[in-house]
């Protein structure tokens, strides 16, 4: 079984992720040839799709971060924020993150942080495929069995799940 290493470039700091097999690399970036060996590894994936994940998580914008706490912060000041407002902030937040493809693994991740249940997110995203807001692919790749979610007309409403336009996310 394959499994691939995230590592960071020693010479730039660009995360990045490489086959446990792997002897060298160059940075995509700085274009510094790299001994594999030499590099710490900060985190292991099973899947190229869990890899592009964890790179990506890594690389998340310190304002969505915040965003999310702000939104919490917000709603438990009022009486019960409705689930679906909740749902539908942080989908409008993650579809910035992930254009193309959104991992719905990483959707339940921060889902749960926002205490919304397993449950709940199943229930929402049922109700925007059958609405055909969401359609929900399986990554049929050899040794993976991810579930992406696309969605293939942004802003929306469905209900009280509203999704907004993506922002640009700022590169540093």
């Amino acid at each position: 079984m394959k499994f691939y290493h995230i590592v960071k470039c020693n010479n730039c700091g660009l995360a990045q992720f490489i086959l446990d097999s792997q002897k060298t690399r160059t940075c995509p970036k700085c274009r510094k040839k790299l001994r594999c060996n030499q590099l710490k590894v900060l985190d292991k994936a099973q899947s190229p799709l869990e890899a592009v994940q964890i790179v990506q998580s890594m690389k998340l914008p310190n304002e969505f971060e915040k965003k999310i706490d702000l939104i919490k912060s917000q709603l438990q000041g009022t009486k019960k924020a409705s689930k679906e407002k909740i749902f539908g902030e942080l989908l409008s937040g993650l579809i910035s993150l992930f254009p193309n493809h959104l991992p719905k693994q990483y959707l339940l991740v921060q889902a749960l942080n926002m205490d919304l249940s397993e449950e709940d997110v199943e229930k929402f995203l049922e109700k925007l495929h059958d609405a055909g807001l969401v359609i929900i692919n399986r990554d049929f790749r050899p040794g993976n069995h991810d579930v992406v979610l696309k969605f293939p007309s942004v802003p929306f409403s469905a209900g009280k799940i509203s999704v907004k336009k993506p922002k640009a996310v700022k590169k540093k």
